[in-house]
């Protein structure tokens, strides 16, 4: 049976993080309903945030949901959201918001992750309402956090050996510094304690790129027209694992009330089953996975223990096809890379268990089994 409002929770959450109160607190306040507490789960690749070693934070079931259950149900009144359709920004209602609403004065097409990133500084900033000035402060990632190239300094940018990376953060940061030169100022002051990782304030990310950080990240697609930061859903960390069997989905209701049952939302729904304590996640980049350098440029990480939806971008293959006696522009067939590594292995790259063999083998120009020639 399909739960359109999430149970009453019946158990509570080990978790005894600050965060864990803030978000409930803010939870009730805004009117949403939610089967799901923000909670200390495992780290992957190194990532951090939660209270103890080897933990990170994320969305962890409150009892045992069943696929159908909603778990999260949170009102668009809430969100900040880019509805072009709509007919353009949709923000919290009664309040200023000046940084966004200067900017849209002077450039009404603005692209909507500006908008969204000016939204975000102005909820910081605490002209966006009381309530979004406490989530912007307290659940929102602080500067240091992201790693996004766009908010990493020169230095550790280099150690990503990558220049498609490095050039494309480059050409970004030059983008938000000549759209927005007043909050192109670094977000942490020097000295300060937040600022221990980095030499000094100059490698901290500005106030914009903190933003845009914040929206490249954590902002949602609701739609071909709809963008949006929602809260409490954009702590829902990815299911790097197995990006194809994510526990939830989310999606955009539209509804004909006000409330969180029958006005416009957007909900968190069970894909599969998850115990009570186990993390409910979502996937990032949809069945087919994405590259490692689109997990970086976008999100600011890459999965730990091999990633099956990566590419080994600007291979030779000329001196393999010489070697096999095929034309150059000949592709490979899927049949002859079985044969040569074995049913079994081809078995565990195809079936994920082997994810870098996976990745090495779709780096390859693989050609189709039907209608193509040329093929080894």
């Amino acid at each position: 049976t399909v739960s359109s409002t999430p149970a009453p929770a019946t158990s509570t959450p080990t978790s005894t993080s600050p965060l864990t109160a803030t978000f409930d607190r803010l939870l009730a306040s805004a009117g949403a309903t939610a089967a799901v507490a923000y909670a200390p789960v495992p780290s992957r690749g190194g990532g951090s945030g939660g209270d103890e070693p080897g933990t990170m934070m994320g969305l962890v079931a409150l009892r045992d949901l069943s696929p159908g259950d909603t778990a999260l149900a949170v009102p668009n009144t809430v969100c900040l959201a880019v509805d072009y359709a709509a007919g353009g920004v949709e923000l919290p209602a009664g309040h200023a918001w000046p940084r966004l609403d200067r900017a849209l004065r002077s450039d009404p097409d603005m692209p909507w992750d500006f908008g969204l990133a000016l939204a975000l500084l102005d909820a910081l900033a605490g002209d966006g309402g009381e309530w979004w000035g406490e989530y912007a402060e307290e659940l929102l990632p602080p500067p240091l956090a992201l790693t996004l190239p766009t908010c990493l300094p020169g230095d550790l940018l280099a150690l990503t050996a990558h220049p498609a990376l490095i050039e494309g953060a480059a050409a970004q940061k030059a983008r938000l510094t000549k759209s927005f030169p007043t909050m192109s100022v670094p977000a942490v002051e020097e000295g300060g304690s937040d600022a221990a990782p980095f030499p000094s304030s100059a490698a901290a990310p500005t106030h914009i790129q903190w933003g845009f950080g914040c929206v490249r990240s954590r902002a949602f697609s609701l739609g071909p027209d709809r963008f949006a930061v929602v809260p409490f859903l954009d702590a829902a960390n990815h299911a790097d694992a197995d990006p194809a069997r994510p526990a939830a989905a989310y999606r955009f209701v539209e509804g004909e009330g006000t409330g969180v049952d029958d006005g416009d939302r957007v909900e968190l729904v069970m894909l599969r089953g998850v115990r009570a304590g186990e993390e409910v996640t979502v996937s990032y980049t949809g069945p087919e996975g994405a590259t490692n350098r689109r997990l970086m440029a976008q999100y600011g990480f890459v999965p730990a223990g091999g990633n099956p939806g990566d590419r080994v971008e600007g291979l030779d293959f000329s001196a393999a096809r010489a070697a096999a006696g095929l034309a150059p522009g000949t592709s490979f067939s899927l049949a002859s890379l079985q044969a040569r590594l074995g049913d079994a292995m081809f078995a565990d790259a195809a079936s994920g268990r082997a994810p870098r063999l996976w990745a090495a083998l779709k780096s390859l120009p693989i050609k189709g089994e039907e209608g193509e020639g040329g093929g080894a």
